[in-house]
């Protein structure tokens, strides 16, 4: 579809947005920032690969999953709507690059990767591109960019899963495709949700009391005009992961209760706020509509869970109240932040949270989307990336080796203050995985053991020597 006309006889269906779309829709009108809430994964193939097939392929999964085909529009119209259309096919590049050297053919493709994001995306258009890098005959990359208002993370495994099946089913035979749900449903289940009274209720009571804390947080007062964002990741090594994973077991509880439970009393440690919230993300896949489960589209959505943490608790005391709370959250994991808002009581210009937690739990099983007989294709690694309108998001991907990724804004974070912050995350993980969960909060540092180490040194040397710097040792 070159242009903006949308024949009627094109149009499967047309929608209404919901609640998380409609905030996003908003965001995306009055930011200045191109690649707000554009998301974009990366696969690394190795193996033959058929790019006639391939195309084919992403074209019928296309065919098969309607928001893959939705386009949006607002203008001239009271309420923005989505467009369902009958035939769409998502944008399919290819860049054959086997003639040039591997490290040039690599830039090309990364600087090409970029443009995708940092040109923006028409969602009234095209919300959703791929493009296929060929570097060698068994060495290639499938990169899909798209817009958050069409699908969320978990929508896009069951894409790149139903785009492999599809692609090693059409080499021997014609595919077959799972059932899907309807997005108006959903859609219809939110509108019914949010006339109850009882979500209401739930969220008066849970927030009552709750006072909106200034970010003291941030190390940088800027004005957040910049829209420049930054990364900083770890790794856990073999033995904190095989002590995490036996933490889990035993306390029977899942890493995200865990990590949400250690980002909480890091903000304590960092701003002495005994009462805050953080946003933590729900799959808004836990409902009655049936096959959701196996549907593409934007089902996620973020609540306020709120934390309540003092010296006198210990570790486990926060980790349980955190499990209790995110069990009672479930069943109202439909409302919409901005009712939520509303019922707590606070100001236009209040925040619920400052800072985002994402656990990144999508079923992710790529090693049985391909039949990985010798020769044939495989997914040797991949890797994703988005970027939303939160200053500060800790993402956390329980693989191999729990990536941790903190994204921040420049304008409120330095790299070196969060350098700071990253070590000391490490160091909670180490000492609640070391067998310290039943220590105080009281009793832990808000130190790391080097930051400690040099504080030491710097009280030795101004004892030896009253002239010393202290702003040239720090």
């Amino acid at each position: 579809m070159n242009d903006m006309k949308i024949r009627k006889d094109n149009v499967e269906d047309i929608l209404a947005l919901s609640a998380v779309q409609t905030g996003i829709l908003y965001e995306y009108l009055i930011k200045e920032d191109k690649e707000l809430y554009i998301a974009q994964i990366l696969l690394h193939l190795k193996g033959k690969l058929d790019i006639s097939v391939m195309r084919k392929a992403c074209e019928m999964v296309s065919n098969n999953n309607e928001m893959l085909r939705s386009v949006f529009r607002w203008e001239r119209l009271q309420k923005p709507i989505q467009i369902i259309l009958k035939n769409h096919k998502v944008p399919f590049g290819t860049y054959i690059l086997k003639n040039e050297p591997i490290h040039e053919a690599r830039l090309k493709a990364e600087k090409l990767m970029k443009n995708e994001k940092s040109n923006g995306i028409d969602i009234r258009i095209e919300p959703v591109k791929i493009i296929l890098f060929q570097y060698e005959d068994d060495s290639h990359d499938l990169v899909i960019t798209w817009h958050h208002i069409v699908y969320d993370g978990w929508s896009n495994m069951i894409l790149l899963r139903e785009i492999f099946q599809t692609y090693e089913k059409l080499l021997n035979e014609y595919p077959e495709f799972d059932k899907k749900a309807k997005y108006k449903d959903y859609i219809k289940l939110c509108n019914e949700f949010k006339k109850s009274n009882e979500q209401k209720m739930f969220w008066k009571e849970y927030l009552n009391g709750y006072k909106a804390n200034d970010n003291l947080l941030r190390d940088i007062q800027g004005n957040g005009k910049s829209n420049i964002t930054a990364e900083y990741s770890f790794k856990l090594n073999e033995d904190m992961i095989k002590k995490l994973e036996d933490y889990l077991c035993n306390k029977r509880t899942t890493v995200a209760d865990f990590i949400y439970m250690v980002w909480g009393i890091l903000l304590y440690k960092y701003t002495n706020i005994s009462d805050f919230a953080i946003g933590v993300t729900y799959s808004g896949r836990n409902n009655k509509i049936r096959n959701i489960d196996k549907t593409i589209g934007l089902f996620i959505n973020t609540l306020p869970l709120r934390i309540k943490i003092d010296d006198s608790m210990k570790v486990d005391d926060v980790l349980m109240n955190i499990a209790d709370d995110k069990e009672k959250m479930l069943n109202y994991e439909m409302s919409n932040l901005i009712d939520i808002k509303e019922y707590s009581g606070l100001k236009s210009d209040e925040a619920l949270f400052h800072s985002l937690v994402v656990v990144e739990n999508y079923p992710v099983e790529m090693g049985k989307w391909l039949d990985n007989d010798e020769g044939g294709l495989q997914i040797e690694s991949y890797c994703s990336s988005e970027k939303n309108n939160y200053d500060l998001v800790l993402g956390i991907l329980p693989s191999d080796d729990y990536t941790f990724l903190i994204q921040y804004s420049r304008d409120y974070y330095t790299e070196e203050y969060i350098h700071r912050m990253a070590d000391y995350l490490n160091n909670l993980l180490e000492i609640i995985l070391n067998g310290k969960e039943d220590i105080l909060i009281g009793d832990i540092d808000k130190y790391t053991s080097e930051e400690i180490e040099k504080m030491k040194t710097l009280t030795n040397d101004i004892e030896e020597n009253m002239d010393f710097d202290i702003d040239s040792f720090l």
